[in-house]
């Protein structure tokens, strides 16, 4: 497995093409392999050349559900021009969710995509949140997509956060979508009662392995499913300095996969 960071986490410092080309360069000081990427206000072109630039890889984005919807062959393109194979929907589109119909609604939108970047030689990977956790007929909205839609035609970059977060387990989730989890996201979960409520806002994520999730059941998981690529994320850093934020991650990840 390789260790990237999704730099989503790093938002605040990509905002130009010289911000991206410092922040790189820390990166891989770090010892990255490669990154995924969100949405960006400069071209993929300069993503790439700086990532080649520090010896980074770039095997997967974040990409807008409107834009794999309604641009899905210039999609597609972008992605094969910046030598990215995984097209990483961030979550269905807020007009799809809350309801038993939104989803099927979704999945008859998306079918075709899905057969499109299949056939094109690329992935499909959906990346959940806790909301794919809401259950419809007594499966979660995550069982629905996987029954939906083929191994073949969508992958599943399971967050391990955000399942944790909906009632789920990350491990069993990574297990039952072996041959379809290339991509998962390291995220970790921890307490904080500093604002003394007791009203389930006290979660708060962190860097890998400095929470409560279980990470020797996470990575044995993925060892055994051959997750290809774990990316570091975090989407709020609390106030701690985010180049921090994923040394630590990347650190307690070294050589435990």
């Amino acid at each position: 497995m390789k260790i990237g960071v999704q730099i989503y986490t790093l938002r605040e410092h990509i905002a130009t093409v010289a911000e991206l080309d410092a922040t790189f360069e820390k990166l891989a000081k770090i010892g990255y392999d490669g990154i995924e990427v969100p949405g960006v206000n400069y071209g993929l072109d300069y993503v790439k050349q700086t990532a080649q630039k520090h010896s980074l890889l770039v095997p997967a984005t974040h990409t807008h559900p409107e834009r794999i919807l309604q641009d899905t062959i210039s999609v597609i393109e972008e992605h094969k021009s910046l030598g990215a194979k995984y097209i990483g929907l961030p979550m269905m589109g807020f007009r799809y969710l809350f309801s038993k119909e939104g989803l099927q609604d979704f999945i008859k939108d998306y079918k075709p995509v899905a057969k499109k970047i299949k056939d094109a030689g690329l992935r499909f990977m959906y990346h959940n949140h806790h909301v794919e956790m809401e259950r419809y007929d007594n499966k979660t909205i995550m069982q629905h997509l996987a029954e939906a839609f083929s191994s073949e035609e969508m992958g599943f970059e399971i967050d391990t956060y955000w399942i944790q977060a909906g009632g789920g387990c990350p491990a069993k989730y990574i297990e039952k979508l072996a041959d379809r989890v290339e991509c998962v996201h390291f995220k970790d979960m921890r307490m904080d009662f500093s604002n003394k409520a007791m009203d389930g806002t006290n979660a708060k994520d962190c860097p890998v392995m400095t929470g409560n999730l279980n990470w020797d059941a996470i990575i044995t998981a993925c060892k055994a499913a051959n997750v290809e690529w774990i990316f570091v994320e975090q989407d709020n850093t609390h106030g701690q300095d985010p180049f921090e934020a994923v040394k630590i991650s990347y650190d307690n990840l070294k050589g435990r996969i």
